[in-house]
């Protein structure tokens, strides 16, 4: 039989009276899956086809979905979950999102990683959009100033310090007031990191010009020194502008270490540049792990994601949750009461029985408290409660913040862009063993 379109493997195609039939292929009836066939190339007739498949995918299928793989790894000591979307719809809201970081890559160790209870770093792409619009808006500010000296990512991050606790403890109606009074112990700092040392010098140089120009008599540059590292001070003078609030809040920045550095805490700075020595000298002496230059940390190393990467202590979660705590609290405890009356309704009718599984049978559905506790009869006030939030009636305080979170000490997110698609990864590590 004869068929003007080029057939690979075998190529013979028989008719027989049962239809037309394929070694390689199968029949109309039955084809051969393809996964069951080898293929080591295809025919530029095949190609083209799958092209145009996939253009027309991407173009008619955007608002269905994108194609998703998900692994899942289950270990003693990590839970882990890696997601990948290949291709992406180019179309798609990811697009604008995407091009700060298509073209740019974390190194393993870039942006200073450390024992922090928040560390978030972003990859750059110096030819996306973003990149090029505060280029431009840097140059509108001044002729001279340019930020050529950018490299290939930056970061922000939180060192611990006893200012959470501090916070952790105000009242929220009191949560302005403390800040307005204590943001100059604020441990946040922002690293950008250099490509060139001469051009970060003429940035600091030119804006610093452009400041006092500006804003002439405003600020106070103090050089000031840290292990014979030099780092400078931006403070306010003292005059009738300046509220009483701010007059002790400074600008702390170095040049150190290959990058630009910025804080409110002199504490951070230091410690910035403490871990700065610490890794030159172990370089010097050729360590190479985390472990040999500085404290043990939970911090996953390398990092997750080459464009985007998030590592969270359990710490500041648990600081976060005594901010919000009281209305958490309050959800929590309306969630768990809701299915106080039916249980209720389900004892008056079988008081026999277990209300729980009288509602399981019933609906199919197991009736669980938000807060891990258990539903219990309390025979005082004649109702079913919560072994952690209680009744109405005699509410109790319940845990600060969800449950599953306290067996976890720290969580690392990554986030790979690429031109055709994503991967994203999560591990969350439990408390190591002592």
């Amino acid at each position: 039989m004869h068929t003007d379109l080029p057939i690979l493997g075998d190529g013979k195609i028989f008719l027989t009276p049962a239809g037309v039939v394929s070694r390689e292929y199968g029949t109309l009836d039955f084809t051969t899956p393809i996964g069951e066939i080898p293929l080591d190339e295809v025919s530029q007739t095949e190609a083209d086809a799958y092209a145009n498949w996939r253009d027309g995918y991407q173009r008619n299928w955007s608002w269905g979905f994108d194609p998703i793989g998900l692994r899942l790894s289950l270990g003693k000591q990590k839970l882990a979950a890696d997601l990948s979307i290949m291709p992406l719809i180019l179309g798609s809201e990811y697009t604008r999102f995407a091009s700060i970081s298509i073209g740019g890559k974390l190194g393993p160790k870039a942006g200073d990683p450390h024992n922090a209870l928040v560390h978030y770093i972003l990859a750059l792409n110096h030819d996306s959009e973003w990149f090029k619009f505060g280029e431009n808006t840097a140059s509108s500010l001044g002729q001279s100033i340019s930020l050529g000296w950018i490299g290939p990512s930056i970061s922000v991050y939180a060192d611990e310090d006893p200012f959470w606790q501090d916070l952790a403890k105000v009242k929220e109606s009191d949560f302005e007031k403390f800040m307005t009074k204590n943001v100059g112990r604020l441990p946040i700092a922002v690293r950008i990191d250099s490509s060139n040392p001469l051009k970060l010098a003429a940035f600091l140089a030119s804006a610093r010009t452009f400041i006092e120009q500006t804003g002439p008599g405003l600020v106070r540059w103090e050089p000031m020194k840290y292990k014979d590292q030099a780092y400078v001070r931006i403070s306010p003078i003292k005059g009738e502008s300046v509220p009483e609030d701010f007059e002790k809040l400074a600008i702390y920045y170095t040049s150190a270490g290959g990058a630009l550095t910025v804080t409110l805490s002199e504490k951070v700075m230091q410690h910035a540049i403490d871990r700065m020595l610490a890794r030159q000298a172990a370089a010097a002496k050729g360590a190479t792990t985390e472990k040999e230059i500085s404290k043990p940390s939970t911090m996953q190393l390398p990092w997750l994601g080459t464009s985007v990467a998030l590592h969270v202590d359990r710490r500041i979660l648990e600081i976060g949750s005594a901010l919000g705590r009281d209305q958490y609290e309050q959800q929590m405890q309306v969630r768990s009461w809701n299915n106080l009356p039916i249980l209720n309704e389900w004892r008056r009718l079988y008081g026999d029985r277990n209300p729980l599984k009288v509602h399981r049978q019933v609906w199919g559905v197991e009736l669980v408290c938000p807060g891990g506790g258990k539903y219990v009869w309390n025979e005082k006030f004649h109702t079913m409660e919560s072994t952690v939030y209680g009744h109405p009636g005699q509410p109790k305080q319940g845990p600060p913040a969800p449950p599953v979170l306290s067996s976890f000490a720290a969580g690392d997110f990554g986030l790979t862009l690429e031109d055709r698609g994503l991967r994203s990864r999560v591990e969350l590590s439990k408390p190591r063993s002592k």
